[in-house]
C-alpha cells in the first residue's frame, strides 16, 4: 500500500465487477492502473488509517470552511488533494457513485458527446457524470480547500517555531 503512495495516485475510481460486486482502480503517475478488490470507501478510510488522519474530522473541517455536507474535497497533503466526481450509477444503497481524482493532475475537463471527460497527466481520460459547470466548481472548491490547508499548515509551523526558542527549555519530567 505504501509503495502505491509513493509511486504517486491521479485517481480512484469505483467499478463494478463481473459479478456486480464493488472494486477500484487506482491510476497511478506512470500510467499503471491497478485493481483492488474493496470499495472505494475502504479504501479511502484505510489510505487515511495509514497516514493517522481523522476522515470524519476532515470532512467536518471541510463542510465548515465550505458550508456542505456533499461533494466534500480530500485533503491528504500538499500534494494529493482529491476531488469528488460522480462516474457511475450505483446500482445499491451502500454503493458509491463517486471516484476521486488529485486535483494537481487534472491536464484538461473537455466534453465529448454530451459526457464530460477529465484527462489526467498520465493519460488516462475518467467519462463523469457530472456537466462540466459542477466539475469545475468541485475543482475551485478544492483548490480553496488546499489553500486554506496551506495557509494552516503555516500557522502551524510558525507556532512550533517559537517553542523552539532555547530561553525555554523543556523541564525533566521526575517519575516517582
Amino acid at each position: 500500500m505504501n509503495s502505491i503512495i509513493k509511486r504517486g495516485i491521479q485517481g480512484i475510481v469505483p467499478i463494478y465487477g463481473a459479478n456486480g460486486e464493488n472494486g477500484i482502480y487506482i491510476y497511478l503517475n506512470d500510467g499503471e492502473a491497478i485493481y483492488m478488490d474493496k470499495s472505494i470507501r475502504a479504501f479511502l478510510a484505510f489510505l487515511f488509517h495509514q497516514r493517522r488522519i481523522d476522515l470524519y474530522a476532515l470532512r467536518q473541517w471541510t463542510s465548515s470552511l465550505l458550508h456542505r455536507r456533499n461533494g466534500l474535497p480530500l485533503v491528504f497533503s500538499r500534494e494529493l488533494v482529491l476531488v469528488p466526481v460522480k462516474v457511475r450509477k450505483p446500482i445499491g444503497r451502500a454503493d458509491g457513485s463517486e471516484g476521486y481524482i488529485s486535483l494537481l493532475h487534472i491536464e484538461d475537463i473537455c466534453e465529448k458527446d454530451d459526457q464530460t471527460m477529465l484527462r489526467l497527466q498520465c493519460g488516462k481520460e475518467i467519462i463523469s457524470l457530472h456537466s462540466r459547470k459542477i466539475v469545475e466548481r468541485r475543482i475551485v472548491l478544492a483548490q480553496f480547500i488546499l489553500t486554506m490547508y496551506e495557509k494552516e499548515a503555516f500557522e502551524w509551523e510558525g507556532f512550533s517555531y517559537i517553542y523552539q526558542n532555547t530561553m525555554y527549555p523543556p523541564k525533566k519530567i521526575r517519575l516517582f
